[in-house]
């Protein structure tokens, strides 16, 4: 019985496909934002200049009710260079800058405006980075379920 009629084609929907790639490029981007600072404590560890340095000021940025701290970092360079920067990452706590006492810093010597209290070098990154990498894997899971389900 070759003369059967055989149904139509369904065409496959385009949906899934296209949250895949979203959620692709979702994933990439936050796995990106995850590395950036774990790449930044990396370098300075390795190629990071100890020196010490006074606190003139501090600056404080205020969100949803919430302070956030940067000290502004007065360091002679190694080139003998004096340089005013703000850290490049916040610190928990204004007290250990407001003394007057010297600081010890670490600055990149290709770039000096990249400076940060010594003791927040080489330590390990702070759980923003955590979050953004476990948001990263989260997208890419919705991805591969998205771009390669079984279609029916």
């Amino acid at each position: 019985m070759s003369g059967a009629a055989t149904p139509p084609a369904r065409p496959v929907p385009k949906r899934p496909f296209v949250a895949g790639i979203i959620f692709l490029a979702a994933g990439i981007g936050l796995a990106v934002l995850a590395w950036m600072p774990i790449a930044e404590d990396r370098h300075l560890a390795a190629n990071g200049v100890r020196t010490e340095a006074r606190v003139p000021s501090i600056e404080e940025h205020r969100r949803r009710g919430v302070s956030t701290y940067y000290p502004v970092f007065l360091f002679r360079t190694a080139d003998g260079r004096m340089l005013r920067e703000r850290s490049s990452v916040s610190v928990p706590s204004v007290e250990p800058y407001r003394s007057g006492r010297p600081v010890a810093v670490v600055y990149d010597p290709a770039n000096p405006s990249s400076v940060r209290p010594a003791d927040s070098v080489g330590g390990g990154v702070g759980a923003l980075s955590w979050i953004l990498a476990a948001l990263a894997l989260t997208a890419f899971g919705l991805a591969a379920v998205a771009l390669f389900k079984r279609r029916s």
